[in-house]
């Protein structure tokens, strides 16, 4: 790996999936799972993967797998910032809308 090398992430965002409550009453929340890879098309295990709700400033955080693959669940309705950063990359940021039903 090069210094300066770019990411590049492979985003699938599903939701809003509906769960029902005791009461009758039901949320919506959906995730976020993606590949992250370099230039090359190389898998990249081991990457610091953070995803930042806009609205709340809430931030959760995960590392992709062997395979390079990151998922975040039961996220809500709302604009997420996705952080990605690895030593020897440079870091990449996109912003998703979790608003409606998207595939990526």
């Amino acid at each position: 790996m090069r210094l300066g090398t770019k990411f590049r992430v492979a985003v699938l965002l599903v939701g809003p999936l509906l769960v029902g409550g005791a009461s009758g009453q039901t949320a919506s929340s959906g995730a976020l799972s993606g590949v992250v890879i370099d230039k090359t098309n190389a898998v990249v295990p081991g990457a610091a993967v953070e995803i930042t709700d806009v609205a709340k400033g809430t931030t959760d955080s995960t590392k992709t797998n062997g395979e390079g693959v990151y998922q975040f669940s039961f996220l809500r309705p709302s604009t997420y910032t996705l952080k990605v950063m690895h030593s020897g990359f440079q870091e990449e940021r996109r912003c998703k809308d979790q608003q409606r039903n998207y595939r990526y």
